[in-house]
């Protein structure tokens, strides 16, 4: 949610969700600059993978839901919370620039 408040702040007219998506496919962050077309939507996934327990293997699931992702369009970054926590402003400088 940090996140989204300094995202929001660098680029105020933008639009920015919090967990979008469902549960199996959740985007931590999605953010659309102000003036973008809706294919340049950002999509930030933090901390890791998050992957379903059902299916034993972390690092798949998450490789596997990447390429759907990227493959309904999403422009996909990750960022690290103690990369945030260090340099919020530095970190969300690096994603406007994606």
């Amino acid at each position: 949610v940090a996140l989204a408040r300094h995202l929001a702040v660098a680029s105020p007219d933008g639009d920015t969700a919090v967990n979008c998506g469902n549960e199996g496919f959740r985007i931590d962050l999605a953010h659309l600059p102000a003036g973008a077309a809706t294919s340049e939507a950002i999509g930030v996934l933090c901390d890791g993978a998050r992957y379903l327990p059902a299916s034993g293997d972390p690092v798949g699931w998450d490789a596997f839901r990447c390429s759907i992702l990227e493959g309904q369009g999403w422009k996909l970054r990750r960022v690290w919370a103690p990369e945030v926590f260090r340099d919020a402003q530095a970190c969300v400088e690096r994603l406007r620039r994606a």
